[in-house]
């Protein structure tokens, strides 16, 4: 069972974002980047406070997850030009 992790305590920034966003918060997690159908874009192991290129992706709306242990944190992303 999840449970959600407030943003407090997670941080993905900035947001909206053109060539990367920083990941901050947590020591290890997995972070994924979904288009707003739930296709999987990205799917990596970030750890400390981790930079994510994303300068490959079309401008628009994404779904940021991110599991660690038994928490999930799902937000948006605006990519930008």
């Amino acid at each position: 069972m999840f449970t959600i992790v407030t943003k407090e305590k997670i941080q993905v920034y900035p947001n909206p974002a053109i060539n990367e966003v920083t990941v901050r918060g947590l020591s290890e997690a997995r972070l994924r980047i979904m288009d707003l159908e739930g296709r999987v874009i990205r799917d990596i192991l970030v750890t400390g406070n981790s930079s994510v290129p994303i300068n490959d992706l079309q401008v628009g709306v994404y779904l940021v997850r991110m599991d660690h242990e038994d928490q999930t944190m799902i937000t948006k992303l605006f990519k930008t030009r």
